[in-house]
Parts: structure tokens; C-alpha cells; sequence
């Protein structure tokens, strides 16, 4: 298409005009699960209908006292998706054990750190619910266990805290202790609590000598404040390999180290997957501390080598309702520049829309905290690693244990997320259906990145305000000329729409009905472009950079939140228009 020509004939010269005035691999489909043998319960508490799921083995016969482990998801996911990732249901069968997999109401658990009164209360939740499982179940009181990954370790560590006396064993998967921990967990135990933490020590959410800014404690300030906590004489530890003991501890307060060699902030598991191959499976691991008889038996297992050569840290979301009976589409979730998955999942909100419309949500991470876009240009540096085959290995590696349909996957991103996003438009097009980005504007290269590439479904939401990446570009004044680091808005939508091979004769404008001052937002379509090729964009006048519907914190330095649309319902809205290999009728089209 004449580049002259596309200017000429309305759409970008229309969006420069508006804004100006107005603001100054084929994936294969998932293995059988044992999902169908788990029911869904609740209860009520604190005003919340809260949610749990139950597997029982096949040997429970309602008479003998059976072993309980109450397994917690970390922030991000679901009980459903702990059930997956852990498998805990294959070793309840092995063992005779019933598990539990409680759902938390926001997108994750608060084990303390959130004192407001109207916060979830859910080491309280916790005690109704292990209350109530008593009463449904035949259950040994001297086998109560909790588990969790993430925030459901640290939740599993602060019932052992309130209620020891219940509790047989704790093992916490990734973090460490949090300063409230001196707080919510202050004074004398009224009985010893057997803990297992399960630590990588390449974690980068959770490092070994902590994060004191953040409130993180060290590995061995987490180790040795729960040892003066069960009455254990912290200087007697015996090191041997991937453990670390404290030998001089009461009966029933075991203290145990196990390091994962090479490991992130991740769940272990083994298995034919292409990620994190560590050699260590947390779940039998977990297991096994439960089920020992005594501090004498030898129920560790040793780490197998060789490890994978990267550790990939990610949070999946899986509604309450998938029984894997039905193919469900996934959207992959793409951070910001300084955050992880599991805060994506939470400052997004899109788990209640993915809940609603039966979505399961993948929130990877990006190594350092950001996504390597522009990987292979010749004046950046070369990461060592490829992002776009982590995101296709993690896509198909869950495809192995959840029914994800492969013609309805979806990418999106927010802000340096975003630009990954764009890139994936470019190198992940046999994966993914349609594309969202947030935040994010086009930049240097993509041009050579998207050589020869297919024309792809692409949605922007943008403000015109935003200070971290300008609206109207970031440019870089080199020895060769200007070098824009981001592009300008319009130029970005231009640069689609002629990848697209778009017609300008059907651009087209819709004005959202403001309902603040502040702020308002224009839709900008272009729907005829080749083989399903489409570029949508809504412009937020004044809207800063953020996430539209979803109110953020730091206005004085991100701008201004645009209320009249939600992203995520956009997104949604958009996406369930395209398939893989085409587009679904609906009324949008």
C-alpha cells in the first residue's frame, strides 16, 4: 500500500486531529485429568460465600480417619489451578490422603499483611473451613497439613501461627517471611508446628538474604524466627546437600530447609514439560514430610541433575467451573517493566471476567522483570534467552494438563508487556488468535521483526496523557539522525494498519459517552485489511498509564484513570471475535 497515500486518505491525520484538540506451533490438546473426581463446596464466612474443591481417593470409605491437606494457590490462580500444577490428587490416591483446594475471593490470600477490616480474613476462613471438613469427613485430627505456593505458603505458615494445636505440618513453597510475620505470629506458640520451606535459591521474587525494602526476610531470619517460635536451639542445623535441619527441636517442631538447586519462584514438578526441568517433583516432596511417621524417617528426596538452564517463574488461573470436559480459550498475560505475573493478575482484575466467561488466564514472568522485545536488533544487547519460546513452551506445556483450545489463544500485555505483545503479533502467529496492547506504543526495528509476517488482529488502548510512554513518542537523538525509541501513537496504528495490508477507506470513529470530566475515549477501527487482519484502537483523551476501568494507585506519577470503559472487558470483547484460522460471526464484526 502507497504510504502517501494511507496519510492522505484519513486515518492518521484524523487521530493526530482528535488528540491534539481534545487534550492537550500447533498446540496439542490436553491429557486426560482426574478433575471430574473433585466436587465443589462452600461455605459461608465473614459475609463471603467461599468456595472449595475436595478429592477424596478411591479407598474412603466415611469410616477410617484418613490424613488432610489443604493445598493454597498463590496469588493469581485458583484452586482448580493449584489442582493441576501440584497433582496432589495422584499422591491423595497413592497415599490415602483427602486434599483440599480452598479458592480465595480476590486474586489472592491474605495471610495478614492487608489490616483493613473489610480485607478477607482468611487464616479465620481457614480454621471454619478445616472445622467444617471435620464435620463432613473422617479425618485424623493428628494429620491436619497445609500447603500453598506463594501467597498460599505464607497463608499455610500463619494458621500454623494461630491455631498450632490443629496443625500436624506446614510446608511453604517459594517465599519466605514477611516482617508482619513479628506481628500477626508474636508470642509464645501454645504447641510446636513441623514447617518445610521449599525454596529456589535463584528466586528472584524472594532472594536468599531477603528484601529488606520490601519487607521480605532472609532465608535464614525466615528459618530462625520460626525456630525460636516451636523452642528449637537455632545454632544446632545439620546441612547435607538440598536440606538444611534444625536438629534440637521439640517433638512435633521440625524445622527443615530443602534448597532447589537453580530454582525460581516456582512450584517443582517433573514431568515431559520443556520448562523448569529441575529434577525435584514439590509435591511428592511435600508429601512425603507430611506422611512420615517420625523426625527419623527418611523421606527426602535428592534433586536429580541436570537442571534446565533457566528457572521460569508463572501464576495460571483456572475457573472454578472447568471440569475439562469442554475446550476453554486461554489468554497469556504479559506485565509491566518492575512487575511479575502474579501482580498483573491481581492490578488487571481479569480473573472475575475470566471466572465469568470461562478463560483460563497465564501470567508468565520475564526474566529481571521485563520482556526481552527486541531481541536479534543489532544495537541492543542479547539476552541469552528467546521470551518467544518460553511463552510457547508454557503455553504447550499447560496444554498437556488443562483442555486449552488451541484455535482461541489469545496475547496481550501492559506496557513494557505490551511491546512483547507486538512482538509475538510478529514471532508467535501459529499460536496466538488476536493480540492486545497496553500501554505500549510500537518502537525501533519492528519493521525488520515483522518482515514477511502475516497480517494479525491488533487492539491498542492508549492515552493520550501518559508520561511513561508518551503518546506522541520517545525519541533518541543519535550520530545517524533521530531514533524513536517508542513510536507515536498514530505511527504505531499507521505501521499496523500497513502490515495488515488495511484499506483507510474504512476507518472509522466512535465516541464513548463520558460519564467524568477528566477524561473520555475514542474508538479508531480499521476492519478491512487482509486475511483477517484488523487494528482497533481506543484513544484515552488525558488517560495516563494505566489500566482503563481498574482504579491504580500513584496518579501523580502514572496520570489520570479513564473510567468510561474496563480494558479487560474490551479485550475480552475483541478477542472472542477471532479464532486461529479465522473470524467467529458475531454481531461486532
Amino acid at each position: 500500500m502507497d504510504h502517501k497515500r494511507f496519510m492522505r486518505r484519513g486515518f492518521l491525520v484524523m487521530l493526530l486531529g482528535t488528540v491534539l484538540m481534545l487534550s492537550v506451533s500447533m498446540i496439542v490438546h490436553a491429557q486426560d485429568t482426574t478433575a471430574n473426581t473433585t466436587e465443589t463446596h462452600s461455605l459461608q464466612h465473614d459475609g463471603f460465600d467461599r468456595t472449595y474443591q475436595v478429592t477424596l481417593p478411591s479407598s474412603y470409605d466415611g469410616d477410617t480417619a484418613l490424613p488432610l491437606v489443604i493445598a493454597l494457590h498463590a496469588t493469581g490462580m485458583s484452586g482448580k489451578a493449584m489442582q493441576v500444577l501440584t497433582d496432589f490428587d495422584s499422591a491423595a490416591e497413592a497415599n490415602d490422603v483427602i486434599v483440599v483446594y480452598p479458592n480465595s475471593i480476590s486474586a489472592g490470600w491474605n495471610s495478614g499483611l492487608d489490616t483493613d477490616p473489610d480485607a478477607p480474613h482468611d487464616a479465620e476462613f481457614m480454621q471454619v473451613l478445616i472445622a467444617q471438613l471435620q464435620n463432613e469427613y473422617a479425618i485424623d485430627p493428628d494429620q491436619i497439613n497445609l500447603t500453598g505456593f506463594g501467597s498460599g505458603g505464607l497463608l499455610a505458615a500463619q494458621v500454623g501461627c494461630d491455631v498450632p494445636d490443629q496443625i500436624n505440618s506446614v510446608a511453604v513453597v517459594g517465599p519466605m517471611l514477611w516482617s508482619f510475620f513479628a506481628d500477626t505470629c508474636a508470642g509464645e506458640a501454645d504447641a510446636p508446628v513441623n514447617i518445610l520451606f521449599v525454596h529456589g535459591d535463584s528466586d528472584p521474587i524472594y532472594p536468599i538474604l531477603g528484601d529488606a525494602q520490601s519487607g521480605i526476610w532472609s532465608v535464614q531470619r525466615s528459618l530462625d524466627f520460626w525456630a525460636e517460635r516451636n523452642g528449637c536451639d537455632a545454632d544446632a542445623r545439620t546441612s547435607d546437600g538440598n536440606l538444611l535441619v534444625y536438629d534440637d527441636c521439640p517433638t512435633g517442631g521440625n524445622i527443615t530447609l530443602y534448597t532447589v538447586f537453580e530454582g525460581g519462584h516456582i512450584w517443582p514438578r517433573i514431568g515431559d514439560y520443556a520448562l523448569n526441568q529441575l529434577g525435584i517433583d514439590a509435591t511428592e516432596l511435600v508429601t512425603n514430610y507430611f506422611l512420615r511417621e517420625d523426625d527419623s524417617t527418611d523421606w527426602s528426596i535428592a534433586q536429580e541433575t541436570p537442571f534446565s538452564e533457566r528457572s521460569r517463574g508463572f501464576v495460571f488461573y483456572v475457573p472454578t467451573t472447568y471440569d475439562g470436559s469442554e475446550p476453554l480459550p486461554a489468554i497469556v498475560l504479559l506485565h509491566g517493566k518492575g512487575g511479575v505475573g502474579y501482580q498483573t493478575a491481581a492490578s488487571s482484575e481479569m480473573i472475575p471476567i475470566a471466572e465469568r466467561e470461562g478463560i483460563i488466564m497465564i501470567y508468565p514472568d520475564g526474566v529481571g522483570n521485563e520482556w526481552q522485545y527486541m531481541k536479534d536488533v543489532p544495537i541492543f544487547r542479547e539476552p541469552g534467552f528467546d521470551d518467544t519460546d518460553f511463552i510457547r513452551d508454557l503455553v504447550s506445556d499447560l496444554s498437556q494438563d488443562l483442555n486449552i483450545d488451541p484455535q482461541r489463544i489469545y496475547a496481550a500485555g501492559i506496557s513494557n508487556g505490551g511491546f512483547m505483545t507486538q512482538r509475538l503479533a510478529c514471532t508467535a502467529t501459529d499460536v496466538f488468535a488476536a493480540y492486545a496492547s497496553v500501554i505500549a506504543s510500537g518502537y525501533y526495528a519492528m519493521d525488520v521483526i515483522c518482515e514477511d509476517q502475516p497480517p494479525v488482529p491488533i487492539m491498542f488502548v492508549h492515552g493520550s496523557g501518559d508520561p511513561i510512554v508518551p503518546w506522541n513518542g520517545s525519541p533518541v537523538q543519535t550520530q545517524n539522525g533521530t531514533l524513536y525509541i517508542s513510536l507515536p501513537i498514530p505511527q504505531t496504528i499507521e505501521f499496523w494498519a500497513m502490515h495488515n495490508g488495511c484499506s483507510p477507506d474504512t476507518s472509522r470513529r466512535a465516541d464513548v459517552e463520558p460519564t467524568r470530566e477528566d477524561t473520555s475515549v475514542s474508538i479508531f477501527d480499521i476492519p478491512d485489511c487482509e486475511d483477517n487482519g484488523r487494528v482497533l484502537l481506543y484513544a484515552i483523551i488525558n488517560g495516563g498509564h494505566t489500566w482503563p476501568g481498574v482504579d491504580w494507585d500513584y496518579e501523580e506519577v502514572l496520570g489520570l484513570t479513564n473510567f468510561d470503559i474496563n480494558a479487560g472487558e474490551e479485550i475480552w470483547k475483541f478477542f472472542q471475535q477471532y479464532t486461529l484460522s479465522g473470524t467467529i460471526e458475531t454481531s461486532e464484526n
